[in-house]
């Protein structure tokens, strides 16, 4: 399976570490996403050889404990969740999909 990642504006979209891993754990093979370089806006990696130790600002207030999201307009509520790479066996085969 191959999966294509571009952000609006072709923003740098390069998978977190945590991505990468749950890429892996679910059998992609390659990604192409939006480097951000107008000179070079994709790049395609085999998953198995992509390094990055980034973790998003996302994950960094999930893990600790400041993620805030809007339940209702001006209402915040504090998230006291955690996230996590899909469990493999719960995912499923999504290539009718793909195109």
């Amino acid at each position: 399976m191959h999966v294509v990642v571009v952000q609006h504006g072709l923003k740098n979209s390069k998978p977190c570490k945590h991505c990468i891993e749950a890429m892996k754990n679910v059998g992609i093979a390659k990604v192409t996403y939006s480097t951000g370089f107008a000179d070079d806006p994709f790049k395609t990696e085999k998953v198995k050889h992509i390094e990055n130790e980034w973790v998003s600002s996302l994950e960094k207030s999930v893990e600790n404990g400041t993620f805030l999201y809007r339940r209702r307009k001006r209402t915040n509520k504090q998230f006291s969740g955690t996230l996590a790479s899909p469990d493999p066996s719960r995912v499923s085969d999504l290539s009718h999909d793909i195109t």
